[in-house]
């Protein structure tokens, strides 16, 4: 795990291995509301590459550190334990209510306990849930273990259009 530029440790880089996509394609439905295409699972896309922050830092922090990877959400553990999410969106919903949000804690605005997805859960299973629930960011837990990250980037990278006959 790297530490990225911050004495405290409060954000942090785990660069495991760079995410790889399956040919690109869109997601279609069928007729009876299931997904067309290769069913992939969710350890197939999924990014093991993951930022995280500590509820401690601040706002300006973790935008910082999002920017600066060109991610849209910081995963918000506490020792090895999931605890929120922090996303693009937090960082609007804050500095929307309060002028002086960025120095506030992430803690304050993050998503606690977010939903998750499991690795031998299926893409189709992930997507439904995004759009049933409006994310764009689910954390990937094998167990109690923080493995991965999964966008709906990465699943309209990995999903594959039906061919015609």
């Amino acid at each position: 795990m790297a530490v990225v530029q911050r004495p405290e440790a409060l954000i942090k880089a785990d660069s495991c291995e760079a995410p790889r996509f399956a040919p690109s394609g869109l997601f279609t439905r069928g007729a009876e509301g299931d997904y067309s295409g290769k069913v992939s699972r969710i350890r197939e896309v999924m990014s093991k590459v993951m930022v995280t922050v500590a509820p401690e830092a601040t706002v300006a922090e973790a935008a910082t550190v999002m920017g600066a990877r060109h991610v849209g959400s910081a995963l918000v553990v506490q020792g090895d334990d999931l605890v929120g999410i922090f996303t693009e969106r937090d960082i609007l919903r804050a500095l929307a209510s309060d002028f002086d949000a960025a120095h506030h804690l992430v803690g304050d605005w993050m998503t606690k306990g977010p939903a998750t997805i499991g690795p031998e859960d299926s893409t189709a299973e992930a997507l439904d849930r995004m759009l049933e629930e409006g994310y764009r960011h689910l954390p990937v837990m094998d167990g109690r273990a923080l493995v991965g990250i999964v966008s709906l980037r990465d699943l309209s990278r990995s999903g594959s259009v039906k061919d015609d006959p």
